[in-house]
């Protein structure tokens, strides 16, 4: 009987749903450095992506449909789930009409304010608007979860690229 109650116990532990973070890791060929990354997330007819290396943490959204030009006067509006909080993220990227928009912060040992809320809180809705033209990003449920684990893997994983003081 304690051997069935040890296994019954223990089998959470063999799970596929305890290794929730599944970072892809690589070599930057020209750098050197190491990136690590989530891999492409679908979001409908949307794609993100986030990386990080020992300065900076990219959030990466590949836009569908009609290829929208991006600045650095383009945005994001990201609403949280189930409140009125939102947060407003200005592009990172270079200019493009290719549909590309990128939420850079930097990678720091303690996690910026605007970054942890994007992990600790779930996202509902990203309004990305260039001024003339607005993409919302309606996330289901598993999209949700999926982006909050992956987010709060990045973080946690990224503190392990930036080199020690010395």
């Amino acid at each position: 009987m304690k051997k069935l109650l040890f296994l019954l116990l223990s089998a959470p532990l063999f799970s596929s749903a305890q290794d929730s973070c599944s970072l892809k890791s690589d070599r930057d060929p020209y750098t050197k450095e190491v990136r690590l990354s989530t891999g492409l997330i679908r979001l409908g007819d949307h794609k993100f992506s986030a990386e990080a290396n020992a300065k900076e943490i990219d959030l990466f959204f590949a836009l569908g449909g009609d290829a929208l030009c991006f600045n650095d006067q383009s945005s994001a509006v990201v609403n949280f789930s189930g409140t009125r909080l939102r947060n407003t993220y200005r592009s990172g990227g270079t200019m493009n009409c290719e549909g590309f928009f990128h939420i850079i912060f930097r990678n720091t040992p303690e996690t910026s304010y605007s970054f942890r809320r994007l992990f600790e809180q779930r996202i509902g809705v990203i309004s990305i608007t260039n001024g003339k033209q607005t993409v919302e990003i309606k996330l289901t449920e598993e999209q949700k979860d999926l982006m909050q684990r992956a987010l709060s893997c990045l973080a946690r994983d990224a503190k392990g690229l930036i080199p020690a003081a010395q």
